[in-house]
């Protein structure tokens, strides 16, 4: 059965477009956004840029089928790709806030 990240989970990676001379890992939010099409917005909550707006989540059409307001794993990493550049090996979750479908 699949899991899915609520609200309040984070993650981090490496920008590549980060041009100090050394890059470090940052970490994001997902928060509530009340856009139609997305289901999250994502937040910097470390670094330089903590507390900026860097992005949105779509919704994830399996999550919806389950009545979930989250995503799966495939689709936050789709997400992330598209919202960043970021070193591929870097993305990890740091805290998961999880639910399993309701039916």
């Amino acid at each position: 059965m699949p899991e899915y990240f609520l609200q309040g989970s984070t993650f981090r990676l490496i920008d590549k477009l980060d041009t100090s001379n050394k890059p470090s890992a940052e970490e994001y939010m997902l928060a509530v956004v009340y856009e139609e099409d997305y289901v999250f917005q994502i937040i910097c909550i470390t670094g330089y840029h903590a507390g900026s707006l860097c992005g949105y989540v779509h919704k994830d059409q399996q999550a919806v089928s389950h009545r979930v307001r989250g995503v799966s794993h495939a689709h936050l990493l789709k997400e992330v790709q598209r919202n960043f550049v970021f070193v591929e090996s870097s993305f990890e979750i740091v805290r998961a806030r999880l639910a399993e479908p309701l039916i």
